[in-house]
């Protein structure tokens, strides 16, 4: 708990923004993010929570919530929450699943992939749209009644 809350602070110091040169900031941002995530599941059975607001209820508000875990594609762009996928997994399944995604690309037509295996990149359209049809696949295989 402690050390969630302690990453949870440094990520909302430090939103996810494309209008600066710190683009690995931005990506190890991501990275914290995944491991909090995974830090969560582990505790949770193997299971990833429903929402990022779910993974920290008591120590921000949803507002600050998506200031945090936001982002904008231009220089002055509207920033926008980051797109959040892993709802449905657990721990057990493929690393290679994306578990948060930009909402569109940078400026420079990359969009940011944080898969499970807690690597966070800039990635073609076309990376992005096979990790996308990956998580749908996936997702279509899985009983969600369960």
């Amino acid at each position: 708990g402690t050390g969630v809350g302690h990453q949870v602070a440094l990520l909302k110091r430090d939103p996810m923004t494309s209008d600066s040169v710190e683009d690995g900031r931005r990506f190890s941002t991501a990275v914290n993010l995944c491991t909090l995530l995974s830090v969560w599941a582990e505790d949770h059975d193997g299971r990833y929570p429903l929402s990022l607001q779910q993974l920290v209820p008591s120590l921000m508000d949803e507002e600050d919530a998506i200031k945090s875990f936001s982002w904008s594609a231009a220089l002055g762009g509207e920033a926008e929450p980051l797109v959040y996928l892993g709802g449905f997994l657990t721990t057990g399944d493929p690393d290679n699943l994306p578990l948060i995604v930009s909402p569109r690309p940078s400026a420079s037509g990359e969009y940011l992939l944080a898969r499970k295996d807690m690597s966070a990149r800039p990635v073609s359209p076309e990376v992005y749209q096979q990790a996308m049809a990956d998580w749908r696949a996936h997702l279509a295989g899985l009983s969600l009644t369960k």
